[in-house]
């Protein structure tokens, strides 16, 4: 029923809903305005929520009642990010400027009249969260507001005179604990953004679980995933089991939390303890191996808790009632599919796609079947040199295609022709000493077929573990990938030989001795600029030749005039390590 009287100045209005789907929209200026609508009852509705407003002056609102689609409204983006995928309960955007007015009482003479704004909102549901925003006494006010549940709040207010905002849960069945308030209060000149959310949104135990990935615009290389899992149940939870899928076209780069257990395909990480209304994030970043134009992902969440059940039984003699519990494990899951479109444009072609995988055989799990390929993506041909660098403990046993033996753990190999748009691969065989965990490294040259011009480098890892038993404090797997352009002119192929070795110390095993060679193979004297950077739990010690030390764990070393034709300089130093992990 919608009820509705006016005069010519003042403007009385007054709405009760039960369910609708409405926008209002007035606009007064230099009057005296007094409303109240309202939509559901606290008594006969699982939900309800109520907004008012009274002063005399300039008067501007705009209002959306159960409102799926808030795009047209006039509200702050801040407001709304991230969207509500559920409808909008309420959605007001309100603007006061008090002023005097004359009012006419019943065919008398119009009198002066001037009243400071009163305006208010609030919302609520049955044994359930509510809450309620109040202005007073006000001279001016902007605001908007969106209440998205009875949980759930969003304010954005700049105002003179006085607030008080409020919110809470009740739970009459509970009457000891059932029952949150807070209360802020503001008096003044504010200009103020708040929100809350009110937990447990729900009266049974409960997870939510979601997912949203993006290119990283700094590195179209990376796919960045947040996954969210939030307890909005009523009963803390824990630990939860939280598995995640790679989207075919990516691999495993870093995670904000260390998984577990760990494959080529996905990642299970644990979460010791879920409060009630807490909330995780999961921050994955995955490597593109291939440009495609959607990504899907689908993550699920598992845990157990104990449900207890109570029971009464009666006496029928004596009439005593005794009090019985049972408890039970109950299974708690919660899962999530996404799918995201990826957006190219902002992206250049990319030069160089490298994948680099580890796989048990299935017979001999020691035996390790390593695969790296390069995809070119970029506009010109290539050729590509690849230096694997295999851990301790890990021995080479053979190749597919032919490699160059640098020392007992580096090997290289030359792929000639990398047309564009063109893959291909190399593939090696490896037998573990023992179970562990292996990380292997490779970098990759790519140079133009034409002139010789660097066109990409990258580094990648590819990690596994050997052995049934995984631990949870092993290292996590790492990789970094970087694409740069790199002019050398007109320079002839093969102008320029690398390699960059550690040995430990054969009585002190915890002392690395380095050795970086640089070869000149052109005929011309050039100069070079080394930089090292060292990892952590890494010290260093001294160097054969002198360097600059650029921060704790950098250095450099300058060579000018001295790298002569056909001949090679070699860089020694020490490192001692504080500690090992494998």
């Amino acid at each position: 029923m919608v009820l509705l009287a006016a005069s010519t100045d003042p403007m009385y209005i007054t709405f009760r809903y039960s369910s609708v789907s409405l926008a209002l929209l007035h606009s007064h200026a230099a009057e005296f305005i007094s409303t109240d609508k309202k939509i559901g009852s606290e008594e006969k509705t699982d939900q309800y929520a109520y907004t008012y407003e009274k002063g005399t002056g300039e008067y501007h609102s705009e209002e959306l009642i159960d409102a799926s689609d808030i795009s047209t409204f006039n509200i702050s983006p801040i407001l709304i990010a991230p969207p509500s995928k559920s409808n909008i309960f309420l959605a007001k955007d309100v603007s006061l400027r008090q002023a005097p007015a004359n009012h006419s009482y019943a065919c008398v003479t119009p009198l002066p009249m001037s009243l400071s704004w009163r305006e208010g909102i609030g919302s609520g549901a049955k044994d359930g969260a509510f809450m309620r925003s109040e202005y007073s006494d006000l001279s001016e006010l902007d605001a908007e507001t969106l209440i998205i549940s009875a949980n759930e709040t969003r304010t954005s207010a700049r105002f003179t005179g006085r607030a008080r905002f409020q919110s809470g849960y009740i739970n009459s069945s509970d009457p000891e604990q059932g029952f949150v308030f807070i209360e802020d209060e503001f008096v003044g000149n504010f200009s103020i953004v708040r929100g809350h959310k009110v937990y447990p949104a729900l009266n049974k135990p409960h997870m939510s679980l979601t997912s949203q990935g993006r290119i990283d615009p700094q590195d179209c290389g990376i796919l960045r995933y947040i996954i969210t899992l939030v307890n909005d149940g009523n009963r803390p939870l824990g630990p939860v089991f939280v598995r995640t899928s790679f989207p075919s076209g990516t691999s495993y780069l870093d995670s904000s939390i260390r998984p577990f257990e760990l494959s080529s395909r996905n990642a299970n990480w644990s979460i010791p303890w879920l409060s009630i209304g807490e909330a995780v994030n999961i921050n994955l970043d995955l490597r593109v191996t291939a440009r495609k134009e959607n990504y899907s992902s689908s993550s699920r969440a598992v845990t157990v808790y104990q449900a207890i059940r109570s029971y009464e039984i009666k006496d029928k003699e004596t009439g005593n009632v005794t009090v019985f519990q049972t408890s039970s494990d109950r299974r708690l899951s919660a899962s999530n599919t996404s799918k995201f479109e990826a957006d190219w444009s902002a992206c250049g072609a990319g030069n160089l796609s490298v994948d680099f995988t580890a796989t048990p055989n299935s017979k001999q799990p020691k035996i390790l079947n390593y695969r790296l390929t390069l995809e070119n993506q970029g506009r010109e041909n290539l050729s590509a040199n690849i230096t694997v660098n295999l851990p301790p403990g890990i021995d080479f046993i053979n190749s597919t295609s032919r490699q160059e033996n640098i020392s007992e753990d580096i090997f290289r190999w030359t792929l000639d022709k990398l047309d564009v748009g063109k893959r291909r691969s190399i593939s090696f065989m490896a037998k573990g000493k023992e179970e562990g965990f292996y990380v292997s490294n490779a970098s990759v040259i790519a140079n133009s077929r034409n002139n010789c011009r660097k066109i990409a480098s990258a580094t990648i890892e590819a990690s596994q573990e050997i052995g049934s038993n995984l631990s949870s404090d092993r290292r996590k797997s790492s990789s970094n990938t970087t694409q740069f352009e790199a002019d050398c002119g007109s320079c002839a192929p093969g102008n320029f030989s690398v390699a960059f070795s550690a040995t430990p110390n054969s009585k002190q095993p915890k002392i690395l001795g380095y050795r970086l060679t640089l070869d000149n193979l052109a005929s011309e004297n050039v100069s070079a600029n080394i930089t090292v950077v060292l990892p952590s739990g890494m010290n260093f010690i001294n160097s054969t030749s002198r360097q600059k030390n650029i921060s704790e764990d950098m250095f450099s070393w300058t060579s000018i005039g001295w790298m002569l034709e056909r001949r090679n300089l070699s860089a020694s130093w020490l490192k001692q390590k504080k500690r090992v992990s494998m």
